[in-house]
């Protein structure tokens, strides 16, 4: 009864406007994916490439004069800064200060609340994890800003020091404030193991946030790649032999690096040195090339796990420029004809692209490259309780122009969990794997490719 009412209540609105604030610029919709108070999801701690640079903004369903923007990723927003342009919603940098603003007003108040609380145990307690959200809102600030300033080093090609300077420094901030959010919650909670939270121990996890800061420190010493023989742009005859060389350096000593054509995996020869050579003896991808467009891209990566890479376009005989995307939708390698089923606990092999589909036991699909994580999946449909005594089985087929997820087990109608739209012709179709690693269902006439679905890049 001795409180301040109206001040209580101003300082628990404002810090409960954190959570929906950092939900909103960086988009996950579940608690196995993002766990706020944790700075966590079901494999481990956020970090700066699992959070900011891999996830979109929420899209925001539009009402008229709707208060709320739409917010702007930190990636967006830094190509839009470098090009001189202004776009249109919340900006990282507006999110920050959002953040530190909901804190400001209830960390002002709280002063003269704890003063008035007496021996209140709820009160006293209520006012910890305000005071608490208003770190963790000072935390994702400072991470915000710190993920704002390494998407302009990045997406400036690593060029300018100073925006890397900048984000180590925002990213030292956070530790800081994540010290003081730990400090509020030690006293007055346990540490537990979530479901799918992981872990939530705000002390154990100060280590990885402190391991932040070196790890995007370290991208001052990144890999450098050049190609030696060949320019953007260039041209060779038609039936010629390629040979690729590339000058790779690292600070933290020789990189790794593989070489792709038009996506698919190229063998290397022997390392010479800092020099890395890739030819038609080698593989016979570089071995008489038809005309056509060729995209090269060279990938290194260091032994800190830091990833560059750099692309250059050739011109193999007489032919247009604006076909040098037309790789991207050429079929791979065929998956499943009409008829053919592909079941749970199967796993296909694409060497070539470095990557490999999968059918779990709850019928969740999944295409996986190596070192990229999932490109693309379907939700399954778990056997419950688990484990089952007869449990559902699951397959992949292809029916009617349409991929389809079918489950089924002894005595129950067959369902289907997962199908893709069905086309308006008739025809015989197959699902495919693309060289710019998509599953695709097609329809292979006299040579000619009709594609009628295609997954989405990534999600």
């Amino acid at each position: 009864p001795s409180i301040d009412a109206k001040r209580l209540l101003a300082a628990w609105e404002s810090v409960s406007e954190v959570v929906p604030q950092v939900n909103r610029s960086v988009w996950s919709p579940t608690d196995g994916s993002f766990a706020p108070e944790g700075v966590r999801r079901t494999t481990g701690f956020l970090t700066l490439d699992g959070y900011h640079f891999e996830r979109p903004a929420m899209v925001l369903n539009r009402i008229e004069n709707a208060p709320d923007p739409q917010c702007i990723t930190v990636t967006d927003w830094a190509k839009a800064q470098l090009a001189g342009k202004q776009l249109e919603g919340l900006t990282p940098l507006q999110v920050a200060e959002n953040l530190d603003g909901y804190a400001e007003v209830a960390q002002r108040a709280l002063p003269a609340l704890r003063s008035q609380m007496g021996s209140n145990v709820e009160l006293k307690e209520t006012l910890n994890d305000i005071d608490s959200m208003a770190f963790l809102g000072r935390y994702y600030a400072d991470k915000m800003r710190g993920a704002a300033k390494l998407a302009l080093y990045r997406e400036g090609g690593r060029q300018d020091r100073k925006y890397l300077d900048q984000s180590v420094a925002h990213l030292e901030d956070a530790v800081d404030e994540w010290k003081a959010y730990s400090a509020v919650l030690t006293p007055q909670y346990k540490t537990q193991i979530g479901a799918r939270a992981n872990s939530m121990d705000w002390n154990g996890t100060l280590k990885y946030v402190e391991q932040e800061v070196e790890t995007v420190r370290e991208e001052g010493d990144y890999p450098k790649l050049r190609f030696v023989n060949l320019t953007n742009g260039g041209s060779i005859p038609t039936e010629s032999d390629l040979r690729v060389e590339i000058e790779a350096t690292d600070g933290n000593g020789a990189p790794d690096v593989n070489l792709r054509l038009n996506g698919l995996v190229v063998h290397a020869e022997k390392k010479r040195e800092d020099r890395y050579v890739w030819s038609a003896s080698s593989d016979e991808l570089l071995k008489s090339l038809e005309a056509g467009m060729v995209h090269l891209e060279a990938v290194a990566v260091d032994k800190n796990g830091l990833r560059t890479s750099k692309a250059i376009d050739l011109k193999v005989g007489t032919v247009s420029k604006s076909r040098k995307d037309g790789w991207k939708d050429e079929i791979h390698a065929v998956i499943l004809n009409e008829g053919e089923t592909f079941w749970d606990g199967e796993i296909r092999t694409f060497p070539r692209l470095n990557c490999n589909l999968t059918l779990a036991d709850d019928g969740a699909l999944a295409l996986m490259g190596v070192g990229e994580g999932r490109l693309w999946g379907t939700n399954g449909k778990a056997n419950r309780p688990k484990p089952h005594p007869v449990p559902f089985r699951f397959y992949l087929a292809v029916e009617d122009g349409q991929m389809k997820i079918y489950r089924e087990k002894p005595g129950r109608p067959k369902v289907i969990i997962y199908e893709t739209k069905k086309p308006k012709d008739e025809g015989t179709y197959k699902l495919g794997v693309t060289a710019s690693k998509r599953l695709a269902v097609f329809s292979d006439t006299d040579g000619k490719t009709k594609t009628v679905w295609m997954s989405p890049v990534r999600n």
